[in-house]
C-alpha cells in the first residue's frame, strides 16, 4: 500500500471509521511485556488502542475495579476523580457536565451540552448520565480539552466514553448485594455465555432501591425517594481474527419522587429608602431580591421569598387577591432533609440504545469499523419551584372564593404554589 493511498485512509471522515491497529512497545521478554500490559488501562481515546501512560492527551481513565475502589458509581461521581470537571443538574432532564469551565449552564430542552457524552464511542446527545449507574463496563475515559477532530460537534470541553463490557468465550458469572439506611438496596450482576467457539452472549443489570431521605413538613410524608433499573445484553460473532461484530439493547428506567432539591433562603424585605426618601410597603414589595446573599450555613436561611418575587406571586398581587407578601412570618427549616412543599416531586424516565458494531481487518495494520445505533428517550419530571407554605391565604373574591383558588393543573389550594412540569422525548440514529 502506497503512503499516499494510507495517508488518505487515515484521514477518511466518512461513516465508516478507518483504524490503526495496537501499537505496543515491544519487549524481548514476552512473559514481561504481558505482564505489564495486565497492570495498565489500554484505552481508545485516540481511535486506536493504547497504553493510557502514552497517550499524549489529558485523558482520566479508570477500569471497573479503579471505580469499584475509588467508590464512583455514577457519571455524577467522575467529578470526585477527574481534575477541572464539575458536575449539576441544571432542571429540564439535562445536566451540566463542565470540564475546566466549559460545558452547559443553559435550562432548556433543546440546549447543546459542551462536552460529548459517548457509549462504546457512539455520540448520544439525550441520555442519562446523572441518573444511571455504573455496571459491567470495561472502562471509562474521559478527555479533557477540545476533541473536535476526533469526536466531532458538541465535545469543545471534552468527551465522556463509557466502554461496556463484550462478550468472550468464558463462561463466568458474578453478583453483588447491598443494603443500606432509608432500606437503600442494590443489586448488580451479570452473566457471560459462550454457546460456540465463536459466538457468545452477556446479559447485565442492576436494580437500585430507596425510600425517601427527606421529610416534606408539607404533606407529612418522606420525599426523595429513588427507584432505578437497568439492563443490557449483548452478543459477539467472532468467525475470524478479522472479523468481529457485536450487537447491544440496553435498557433503562427510573420512577421515583427525586428531583426537588433543598431551597434556603434569608429573606429580603426590600430598600427601606431610595435616594434618601423612604419607600413605601408596596415599592419594597416590588424592589425586593427574595433573598438575601448569604452563605450556605447562614442562621438566617429560614425565610421564605416575598410573594411578588415569584411569578404566581406577583399574579396574585396585581389582580388583588393576594396581599403584598403571603410568605411573612412563613419559615423553613435549615436541616437538608427537611422541605415544605405542598405536592411531592415526581422523576419519570426511560432510555432504550440499540447498537450494531461490526470490525473487519483489511491487513496487519488497518482496521475498518462501521458503528450503527438507535437511541429512544422518554423523560417527565414535576417539581416544586416554591418551598415553604405562605402564613396568610387568597383573599375571598369571585376568583378566590373562600380564599381559595382551584387550578386545573395542581388543583385547589388555599396557598400560593408553583409547579415546574418537564416533558421531553427524542429518537436518535446514527
Amino acid at each position: 500500500m502506497t503512503s499516499r493511498f494510507r495517508n488518505f485512509a487515515l484521514l477518511s471522515t466518512s461513516a465508516l471509521a478507518v483504524i490503526a491497529n495496537p501499537v505496543l512497545a515491544q519487549d524481548t521478554d514476552a512473559e514481561a511485556a504481558a505482564e505489564t500490559r495486565s497492570n495498565v488501562i489500554i484505552v481508545t481515546s485516540q481511535k486506536r488502542e493504547e497504553n493510557v501512560q502514552s497517550v499524549p492527551i489529558a485523558v482520566s481513565a479508570f477500569s471497573s475495579e479503579s471505580l469499584q475502589e475509588r467508590g464512583l458509581n455514577g457519571g455524577s461521581d467522575l467529578q470526585l476523580a477527574v481534575p477541572n470537571v464539575s458536575f449539576n443538574d441544571t432542571g429540564y432532564g439535562r445536566f451540566s457536565f463542565q470540564i475546566r469551565g466549559i460545558g452547559s449552564q443553559i435550562q432548556g430542552t433543546s440546549a447543546d451540552t459542551g462536552v460529548g457524552v459517548h457509549v462504546n464511542s457512539i455520540p448520544l446527545t439525550v441520555n442519562r448520565l446523572p441518573s444511571a449507574e455504573f455496571y459491567d463496563i470495561e472502562r471509562i475515559e474521559v478527555l479533557r480539552g477540545p476533541q473536535g477532530t476526533l469526536y466531532g460537534r458538541n465535545s469543545t470541553g471534552g468527551v465522556v466514553n463509557t466502554i461496556t463490557a463484550s462478550p468472550d468465550d468464558e463462561f463466568a458469572g458474578a453478583v453483588s448485594a447491598e443494603y443500606g439506611r432509608f432500606d437503600r438496596f442494590k443489586l448488580n450482576g451479570m452473566l457471560n455465555v459462550p454457546l460456540s467457539d465463536t459466538f457468545a452472549i452477556r446479559a447485565a443489570g442492576v436494580l437500585i432501591d430507596r425510600d425517601g431521605d427527606t421529610f416534606n413538613s408539607g404533606t407529612g410524608e418522606l420525599t426523595n425517594s429513588r427507584h432505578i433499573w437497568s439492563t443490557r445484553l449483548s452478543a459477539q460473532w467472532e468467525p475470524t481474527d478479522s472479523l468481529r461484530v457485536r450487537a447491544m439493547w440496553e435498557h433503562f428506567e427510573q420512577n421515583d419522587t427525586s428531583g426537588d432539591g433543598k431551597q434556603i433562603c434569608a429573606t429580603d424585605s426590600g430598600p427601606t429608602t431610595i435616594g434618601g426618601v423612604a419607600t413605601n410597603p408596596f415599592t419594597q414589595a416590588m424592589l425586593s431580591r427574595g433573598c438575601l446573599l448569604t452563605s450556605p450555613t447562614d442562621s438566617r436561611n429560614t425565610g421564605a421569598p416575598g410573594a411578588g418575587t415569584t411569578i404566581p406571586g406577583l399574579l396574585g398581587v396585581l389582580v388583588g387577591v393576594l396581599p403584598l407578601n403571603a410568605y411573612d412570618g412563613s419559615t423553613v427549616s435549615n436541616d437538608i432533609h427537611t422541605v415544605n412543599n405542598a405536592a411531592h416531586p415526581s422523576t419519570i424516565a426511560n432510555n432504550d440504545l440499540i447498537s450494531l458494531d461490526i470490525e473487519l481487518g483489511l491487513g496487519e495494520n488497518l482496521t475498518l469499523t462501521s458503528i450503527s445505533a438507535y437511541s429512544d428517550d422518554h423523560f417527565s419530571r414535576v417539581t416544586q419551584s416554591l418551598n415553604g407554605t405562605p402564613s396568610m391565604g387568597f383573599f375571598d373574591t369571585p376568583l378566590t372564593p373562600g380564599g381559595s383558588f382551584t387550578d386545573p393543573q395542581v388543583g385547589t389550594s388555599s396557598t400560593v404554589t408553583g409547579f415546574a412540569r418537564t416533558e421531553t422525548s427524542g429518537e436518535q440514529y446514527s
